[in-house]
């Protein structure tokens, strides 16, 4: 499924598109999807996960205590799940939302630390990535915000083929990559703990910053 298919099923006027780090220019709410395609039509996705491996050790540097299945994480291991929660061939990688403005939350999302739980942890997998052709991030405005990010994340789980679906670490709740929450409150079994900064730490308390 490509982009544009989710901004249309959710009833969403597709606003435009700007590389990952670049300045959305949407200052009222609504939506926007992380992929590794420029282009809104394009269904041609990556097969494999393109995982960034020096991202997955400043993560570790930046949270020794992370895990994978309950065992201390290494850059294997983390590299290794990472990959399993991977949808092959799909362009989109984390679908998100913004209840005041999107350009706002995506400069937070831009400037949020390995392993810091703020302004913007959500979605934190993707700064794991390396796609060679960029990421890049596409928005739309809509009031209806949180009603769009559940339609597209129904229909995206909806249209995978059951070999994709089952190559995933969680065939049972098949969501973007960079999505680790349904908002129905269901959540992603991927198995990958304290990655993220204790409550109360301060929201820059990560590692280096990306973006």
């Amino acid at each position: 499924m490509n982009v544009l298919q989710l901004f249309e099923h959710a009833d969403v006027a597709y606003g435009g598109v700007v590389p990952w780090g670049g300045r959305v220019p949407l200052s009222g709410p609504g939506i926007y999807v992380v992929s590794t395609a420029a282009d809104p039509t394009t269904a041609d996705g990556l097969p494999d996960c393109p995982v960034d491996e020096s991202a997955v050790s400043a993560l570790l540097i930046a949270r020794p205590e992370a895990t994978v299945d309950g065992a201390a994480a290494t850059v294997e291991s983390l590299t290794s799940r990472l990959a399993a929660m991977w949808p092959a061939r799909e362009t989109v990688a984390y679908v998100g939302l913004a209840s005041r403005s999107v350009g706002t939350r995506m400069a937070q999302f831009y400037r949020t630390e390995y392993g810091a739980r703020g302004p913007h942890a959500g979605g934190w997998p993707v700064k794991m990535l390396a796609p060679p052709d960029g990421m890049w991030v596409h928005f739309g405005a809509t009031g209806e915000y949180a009603h769009a990010e559940m339609a597209m994340l129904d229909v995206f789980m909806a249209q995978l083929t059951p070999d994709v679906r089952g190559a995933l670490v969680d065939p049972a709740l098949p969501l973007p990559f960079a999505n680790l929450m349904h908002p129905g409150g269901r959540r992603k079994a991927h198995g990958v703990g304290r990655v993220k900064a204790g409550r109360g730490a301060s929201p820059g308390g990560g590692g280096r910053r990306v973006g």
